[in-house]
């Protein structure tokens, strides 16, 4: 694939570390760069990319599991001043794609799509927590489950492109709800990170998905965002990071 002409720039997991995403977007200037989650930000995001902003290149992102652990990655994430570029539960447009996005991983403790009993009694973090009265506010590690009420909300919407942490049926740790969500809201391509493995394939329902590794980096033309372009893998990470 040609590194011409406007694209998107999908990064995987950078866990802290944006080596990688800098050095694409110097190679080419994108229209906007689309972090798939687990940023590990040691800073505010809006101080941690305030040359990518300085340039004009919009930066959107969903947040991943990693980034519930630890509560400075959690604010400097949330509360970092990037929230215009906030995904996760929405649509935004760039150069005429839309993008819908859904970050936070499927967790047994809230909502595991197949799994027996099917859906939980709680929708929400509110409704776990009044169930829950031995915990005065959400644990950490649940701040990055995906709640039933945020899957439904992405579900209502429409889009070109479904952006997810969590990966659709065409991963072997997979969750096929993610499939039925991109053909709800009319996705062509799911994008996604957290299994640090880079790939392309096609779904059963005929969507195409792409996962891209820890670190690496996924162009995809403007052009191509409303009828993707054919399986073209993403960049190697120049360094594996681990889960």
């Amino acid at each position: 694939m040609s590194e011409a002409g406007p694209h998107l720039l999908f990064c995987g997991d950078p866990h802290g570390d944006f080596t990688a995403l800098r050095r694409a977007v110097a190679r080419a200037r994108p229209a906007a760069v689309v972090l798939l989650g687990d940023l590990d930000l040691e800073r505010p995001a809006a101080e941690e990319f305030a040359d990518v902003i300085a340039a004009g290149i919009a930066v959107l992102w969903v947040p991943g599991n990693h980034d519930a652990q630890a509560t400075r990655w959690h604010h400097h994430l949330i509360a970092g001043g990037l929230g215009a570029g906030a995904l996760h539960g929405r649509v935004l447009s760039v150069g005429g794609a839309r993008l819908a996005g859904l970050g936070g991983i499927f967790m047994e403790a809230v909502w595991r799509p197949g799994a027996a009993p099917g859906r939980p009694p709680w929708r929400t973090a509110a409704e776990w927590l009044a169930a829950h009265p031995e915990h005065d506010t959400l644990p950490g590690l649940l701040r990055g489950a995906i709640w039933p009420a945020d899957y439904d909300r992405v579900a209502a919407l429409a889009a070109d492109i479904l952006v997810c942490h969590d990966a659709p049926a065409s991963h072997r740790k997979e969750y096929g709800a993610l499939d039925a969500l991109a053909a709800a809201v009319g996705a062509r391509l799911i994008v996604h990170g957290h299994h640090h493995e880079s790939y392309a394939a096609t779904l059963g329902n005929g969507v195409r998905a792409v996962g891209v590794a820890n670190r690496a980096t996924w162009r995809l033309p403007l052009a191509d965002a409303v009828t993707p372009a054919p399986d073209t893998p993403p960049d190697r990470p120049p360094v594996p990071a681990s889960g």
